[in-house]
């Protein structure tokens, strides 16, 4: 495009301009100009030097006219940005006494804005969180937090993390997860994609039927039936019936990732042979896998045809294992395996030579190995355990597997070896317009799926073909739509996402989950003759590899409208024959839903009648449901009742019926009064045993309702099935556990915060999980006015939860939660009380809080041995507040811990100790001293100790540029009776005296510039010293 400027008027000569010869033919724009300036514009999208400024003279006044001024050229302007860049870049350095020095780095950055010419960039970069244990971060390539994208008009990248996704084929339509580099060009008739990816995860789905009032966990499994696989965060969609649940711990349900578990909240009513459908991507050992997809789209320019050209390659390298390595035996062994994965499975046992293993081998009467954990150092084996249905180990945490009998455990002294996969998929799908509204189209794709790169053999039933072709028609007023395809799928196709619809299981009446070959005819129908109404007709044949011929016929009506109601219909029929036996479905769905304003009021059922018939048999089953509901300014209250039955040749019994009270209230009430509840309260009769149980959950925030009373309450009861192994932190006083939490991970560590606790459970009946926990707050002065009350305030804050079976004497109540659930032993029981009275003195400006806490964890494990934590901990504090800002504060606590662990030592602890805290501000100086006397006895080891402890401390402020802290320590250990070092005792220094303290350092130099350092130590007496000494550097920018 051409341009020119002549005395300030603007003329195109888009026309006028000689691409080939870069020559502008002014034409009569000579005659009225001395000088102009033309102005030639390239392609911006692809350009980096968009524009080019060239002065043309006419002949007539070459020599009198002056170069034109840059002021004289208006409504040319160059290119401009807008682009925001902030972040953070630091640097560390930790020295310890552990003679190791690590440096590290960390970067967190933020783009966005305007690059000029519609090209916009959006981005985020961080390694935040991704340091491994040795503070090492990682290189730039390998960051998983990093999102950058830039956007013009015609090109479209993003690199980073994102949603890969291929829609263009429906054959092999599928969204992943994944890391890489994606790239688009689109034009006016033409659109080609381009991505190089490493996906986070394997495609995985399973299918299965839910237990009465089991809320989990359901294990996910692998795609070839594996336990315990770690599933992607945020990769899983859900179906239960066909509808799409919301995810989330106050939704309707979540995930535990990395054990790969389900569970549903309190939200939904989960009855017997509920039918739900996850999708989710795992991890598992894996070799290097990389995502290739290329594609191309040719449109007409009247859009009336179309071809569509693409390929995708899941690519897996076999020589670049991830998190493990393969010997010369184990490649062997996947040579020789060829695409039976079952031929790779071999012993997990490796004998590493005399005291450098874990485990020892022993042989039971039956002649087989049975393997002993013995500890790090001190065996002669390394093995390598994998989690089946039915195995003879348990898992004790710590890398430690019990053998606990044939049968009895999920784990076997195996190990699987992955089999590298390669999957190449060409397809081209061409679409046409035959007549106005009416369109055809064909797609095909080639694939080639090799199962084991490793080896050769069974090679031969790599290659396929799949093809679908379809009509469509679509009236201009979107009155009528109509749809009719048919499809074949060969058996063996890869399964990189979903290749069948979300109910096809159910209402084509398949009796497997798996996929296979299959032959396909659907057809479809929608009519919206108004907008009162709307009708959907459609039907299918469906011929499998395994043997399935399925007919069916769905119709779906809608209407509105209609004196403020509503009314759907869904009417679901089908027929199948599979290995020998007919399966029939009659399933019905009727919903009315009627708005008497501001009340509504649903009603829905369902009647689904399923039959089965066999050559020596007939059974017909049958579940009946009718639910009403009625609504009013955010409260719903409803009722339920859910029949099965089934029909053989002696007549229609019952198998079980349910009756359930529903209730709902999401309401705010007063000023920041809230409160959410959900309620189902269920009656479950099956063979004439009747039992009563809740599910909901409750939120109340009432902080104004009650004058001087704030209230918060939180209750979730439920049955759960517990049909494998479980490991769950739990959070104990500070200093008695085992593990720490880090960056969101679990890290052993002495004298930690959080001890595992390992259920090993059975396979045959459920258990209920019950949590409760309250919170109230009274101030006294607000309900009776007077010299005792003003000041005085008391905490109540309480928390239970309790797992175990029915058989417990569990105690359910109506809707009130109980004291305790259970009367007998519970498997998981964990109970904790605060009470705390608080008193202020105006006048004195004296703070007074007695305090009793009383926490109790039980665990009562059927394979495991006890873990039982118990303490009780009453303390009174008095702060004397001496002037504007000094303060004194004495403490006086008394503390009983009793402790059992699996394998340790039983231990009763009983301390008593008196705190003194003083601090004191001069201007910018806050000089600080905390003492404390302790006297601790170990009563079942029959230990002494008394530890006295002074720690004066400095703080100079540097107003806003940060401040100087010096907190040093002294402590002295004595003892009644020989002591060994006990580290749950005196803060696990020995006998002596020892000295310590900690120096903090923090500078900001500017608004963008900030240095810390951060060291402590301690030199004990007769033992190790020890120190620790971190240097940060922190740079800001925007």
């Amino acid at each position: 495009m051409a341009v020119i400027d002549c005395r300030g008027d603007t003329i195109s000569l888009t026309d006028q301009v000689d691409s080939l010869s870069s020559r502008v033919c002014l034409g009569e724009a000579a005659q009225k100009c001395d000088s102009v300036m033309v102005v030639t514009r390239l392609d911006h999208r692809l350009s980096s030097n968009p524009f080019s400024l060239r002065p043309y003279l006419t002949t007539t006044q070459l020599a009198s006219v002056p170069e034109p001024k840059a002021d004289t050229v208006r409504g040319i302007g160059a290119a401009k940005s807008n682009l925001k860049v902030a972040g953070s870049k630091s640097f560390y350095a930790d020295v310890s006494d552990r003679g190791r020095t690590t440096l590290a780095q960390g970067l967190t950055m933020t783009v966005t804005g305007d690059l000029g010419h519609d090209v916009s960039v959006r981005g985020s970069f961080s390694d935040r969180g991704l340091r491994d244990n040795r503070l090492v971060t990682r290189r730039f390539s390998e960051l998983e937090n990093i999102y950058l994208e830039v956007e013009s008009p015609k090109f479209r990248s993003v690199f980073g993390n994102f949603q890969q996704q291929q829609t263009q084929f429906s054959l092999i339509a599928y969204q992943r997860s994944v890391q890489g580099l994606q790239l688009a060009y689109t034009l006016p008739t033409s659109r080609t994609e381009f991505a190089v990816a490493v996906p986070l995860g394997n495609y995985g789905e399973h299918e299965f039927v839910t237990r009465d009032g089991n809320y989990g966990p359901y294990r996910l499994p692998g795609r070839n039936g594996e336990q315990g696989i770690a599933v992607v965060e945020n990769s899983d969609v859900l179906w239960l019936n066909g509808e799409k649940l919301q995810r989330g711990r106050d939704q309707d349900y979540y995930l535990d990732y990395l054990q790969g578990e389900l569970y549903f909240t309190g939200r939904r009513v989960i009855d017997a042979d509920d039918r739900v459908r996850v999708e989710y991507e795992f991890q598992r050992l894996e070799y290097r896998k990389t995502l290739l997809t290329a594609s191309n789209k040719f449109t007409s320019a009247d859009s009336s045809r179309s071809v569509t050209i693409g390929y995708s390659g899941f690519l897996s390298a076999r020589n670049d294992p991830l998190d493990f390595s393969l010997s010369e035996d184990e490649i062997d062994v996947l040579e020789r395996a060829g695409d039976n994965s079952d031929s790779t499975i071999i012993s997990g046992a490796k004998f590493v030579g005399t005291g450098l293993g874990s485990y020892v081998a022993e042989t039971d009467t039956s002649g087989e190995a049975v393997y002993s954990y013995i500890g790090e150092g001190l065996g002669d084996y390394v093995v390598s355990f994998s989690e089946f249905e039915v195995g003879d180990y348990t898992y004790l945490g710590n890398g430690w597997y019990q053998y606990v009998g044939k049968g009895a455990g999920r784990f076997l002294p195996l190990k699987q070896l992955p089999m590298p996969e390669t999957v190449h998929l060409t397809a081209v799908a061409g679409e046409a317009s035959l007549a106005p509204g009416l369109r055809v189209n064909v797609e095909s794709v080639l694939s080639n799926y090799d199962r084991n790169r490793f080896s050769n053999k069974d090679d031969g039933d790599n290659g396929s073909v799949a093809g679908l072709v379809g009509l469509r028609y679509r009236k201009p007023a979107g009155k009528v739509e109509a749809d009719a395809s048919a499809e074949i799928v060969p058996d063996g196709f890869p399964q990189i996402a979903r290749l069948d619809a979300i109910e096809d299981q159910y209402l084509w009446q398949r009796e497997t989950t798996e996929n296979s070959g299959r032959k396909r005819i659907l057809g479809g129908l929608i009519l919206r003759p108004s907008d009162q109404f709307s009708g959907k007709v459609s039907t299918g044949f469906s011929d499998e590899e395994t043997g399935l011929t399925a007919r069916r016929l769905n119709f779906e009506t809608e209407i509105k409208g209609v004196k403020h109601s509503q009314l759907r219909m869904k009417v679901n029929l089908a027929s199948s024959e599979e290995r020998g036996n007919s399966r029939t479905l009659l399933d019905l769905r009727p919903e009315l839903q009627t708005d008497f304003l501001p009340v509504r009021v649903v009603v829905r059922g369902e009647y689904d009648q399923r039959g089965l018939e066999s050559d020596s048999s007939q059974r017909t089953d049958s579940k009946r449901e009718i639910e009403s509901t009625i609504g009013y300014g955010g409260v719903s209250l409803g009722g339920r009742l859910r029949e099965n039955w089934f029909e053989d040749d002696a007549g229609w019994k019952l198998i079980d019926s349910k009756r359930s009270m529903v209730a709902s209230m999401s309401r705010v009430i007063g000023s920041g009064n809230k409160v959410d509840a959900n309620v189902n309260v269920n009656r479950y009769t099956q063979g004439g045993v009747k039992e009563d149980y809740q599910t909901g959950s409750l939120s109340l925030a009432w902080p104004s309702l009650i004058p001087g009373t704030a209230l918060t309450a939180n209750y979730r009861l439920n049955r759960r099935g517990y049909s494998q192994t479980n490991q769950t932190y739990l959070k104990v006083d500070a200093g008695e556990g085992d593990y720490v939490l880090i960056d969101s991970v679990y890290v052993a560590q002495t004298r930690g915060d959080y001890i595992l606790v390992t259920e090993q459970v059975g396979d045959v009946s459920q258990n209920i999980d019950a949590e409760k926990r309250i919170q109230a707050e009274f101030e006294f002065a607000k309900w009776a006015a007077n010299v005792l009350t003003r000041g005085t305030s008391f905490r109540y804050e309480v928390s239970l939860r309790e797992i175990g079976t029915p058989e417990s004497d569990f105690t359910a109540e109506w809707l009130l939660p109980p004291t305790r659930y259970f009367e007998g032993d519970t498997r998981v029981s964990q109970r904790y009380f605060d009470y705390r009275l608080k008193r202020y003195e105006w006048s004195a400006g004296l703070r007074t809080e007695l305090s009793y806490t009383i926490r109790r964890d039980e665990n009562r494990l059927e394979v495991t041995a006890p873990i039982k934590r118990k303490s009780d901990e009453v303390r009174l504090s008095f702060s004397k507040s001496i002037a504007e800002r000094d303060n004194l504060q004495l403490g006086l606590v008394n503390r009983e811990r009793a402790i059992a662990e699996y394998n340790r030592l039983r231990l009763n602890l009983r301390e008593k100790r008196i705190e003194l805290t003083a601090s004191h501000f001069s201007g910018a100086w806050e000089w600080t001293v905390s003492s404390s006397i302790a006297r601790e006895h170990a009563d079942s080891l029959d230990l002494l100790a008394y530890s006295v402890r002074v720690a004066p401390g400095v703080n100079y402020s540097l107003s806003t540029r940060g401040r100087v802290e010096l907190s040093p320590f002294v402590l002295n250990v004595s003892e009644y009776a020989d002591r060994s070092l006990f580290l749950q005792m005196a803060e696990g220094f020995p006998t002596g005296t020892h000295w310590g303290g900690k120096i903090r350092i923090d500078i900001g130099i500017s608004d963008t510039f900030s240095f810390k350092i951060i060291g402590q130590a301690e030199f004990r007496e007769h033992d190790e010293n020890r120190y620790f000494l971190r240097s940060e550097l922190t740079s800001t920018f925007q």
